[in-house]
């Protein structure tokens, strides 16, 4: 999973730029040192109405809009004292972190995304041929997906993200993060296929 390995800075074991989809769930959901070992379990919440909305401000063919949560067990344990500030750098956080109305709107979003009535299916994760299947594979109508996502402390969000300024907003991270002044990770995350078939 490209990107998704700087969830686990210490997965890269060999100096390699990318891990596999396999290896690096594995090694979250049993961290060598680990107390707790089980799968994860994961959470998909379905939105109609949020996916008519991308759609038309993508100018594309409607279709549901979906949010993932994922569970994750051992992550203070992975990462030590390894957070995340916001950017404060960056303007666009800023316009978020700095304003209260927008603070609050964007977590009111998360809240709603995210919400126990939205939740349309539930699941655990074993492995990351799971993870593949759950996502299927990272691609959809042929094209690979790309997803956004926030990582805290005991929960992985994300979402499947686009260019539209709608699926912009609905996918940003401070949305996944629930505007928290500090996670692990943030970033952007896609499967690649190898030559053998297998993912990265």
């Amino acid at each position: 999973v490209k990107k998704v390995e700087n969830l686990a800075p210490r997965i890269k074991k060999n100096n390699k730029k990318d891990v596999p989809v396999s290896g690096a769930l594995a090694y979250i959901i049993n961290y060598e040192q680990g107390i707790y070992r089980a799968p994860v379990p994961y959470m998909y919440h379905n939105h109609k109405f949020t996916g008519l909305a991308r759609s038309m401000g993508a100018g594309e063919s409607a279709r549901i809009y979906g949010t993932y949560q994922v569970k994750m067990h051992n992550i203070p344990q992975v990462f030590g004292s390894h957070i995340q500030h916001w950017n404060k750098s960056y303007d666009s956080a800023r316009l978020i972190f700095d304003n209260p109305i927008v603070r609050g709107t964007v977590a009111a979003q998360h809240n709603h995304l995210y919400s126990e009535v939205s939740i349309t299916k539930r699941g655990q994760l074993s492995s990351g041929k799971d993870l593949l299947d759950l996502l299927k594979s990272g691609v959809k109508g042929g094209k690979p997906r790309i997803f956004t996502y926030a990582l805290t402390d005991d929960t992985w969000y994300f979402s499947e993200t686009g260019a539209s300024f709608f699926v912009d907003f609905t996918s940003k991270h401070a949305m996944h993060a629930c505007v928290r002044e500090y996670v692990r990770y943030a970033g952007e995350f896609q499967f690649q296929r190898n030559n053998d078939n297998t993912y990265r």
